[in-house]
């Protein structure tokens, strides 16, 4: 009797299988993908852009298995992290290697740039861009992460907090 009782007051620590973890994939790959798809069809529109599609199309590979890393970190080594904040985690390394590596950054923001010509301040934007890219860069990866990809996650069946 004392055993059943046990056996009831024991938590059940939530398990993962690899189904999770291509869900995972899909829901960080799809999002990303979209927006990918919508970059390189503006950048065909200016058809004077030097753009770096291979960098971008890398973007969806990255958050596709920067999701699964998060549902391996949060079950297996039960190391629980909002969604939003693992995004800015990621934003964060984005930046810095936005500093570390200025030559691919010059060329996003001039192909940005020629979009963007006559609307703003290049140089202003060119700053806000790189430079401050440590900052603006976890922000938004925060509010991404904690909306989008976890709505997208909670879609595809993938739980996350």
């Amino acid at each position: 009797m004392k055993g059943k009782n046990f056996k009831n007051n024991v938590q059940k620590i939530p398990t993962i299988n690899g189904k999770t973890y291509l869900k995972a994939f899909i829901s960080g790959f799809v999002f990303v993908s979209f927006i990918v798809t919508f970059i390189v069809f503006l950048a065909q529109i200016a058809r004077d852009i030097n753009l770096l599609v291979s960098e971008i199309t890398l973007a969806a590979l990255i958050f596709g298995a920067w999701n699964m890393f998060y549902f391996f970190i949060y079950y297996n080594l039960n190391l629980k992290i909002r969604i939003g904040w693992w995004g800015a985690i990621l934003g964060f390394l984005f930046g810095v290697g936005a500093l570390l590596r200025p030559e691919t950054h010059i060329t996003h923001s001039d192909a940005i740039g020629i979009l963007l010509e006559n609307t703003v301040n290049f140089e202003a934007f060119n700053f806000i861009f790189h430079t401050l890219s440590i900052i603006w860069l976890p922000i938004l990866y925060f509010f991404l992460w904690h909306y989008v990809i976890k709505w997208l996650n909670n879609l595809w069946g993938c739980k996350c907090d």
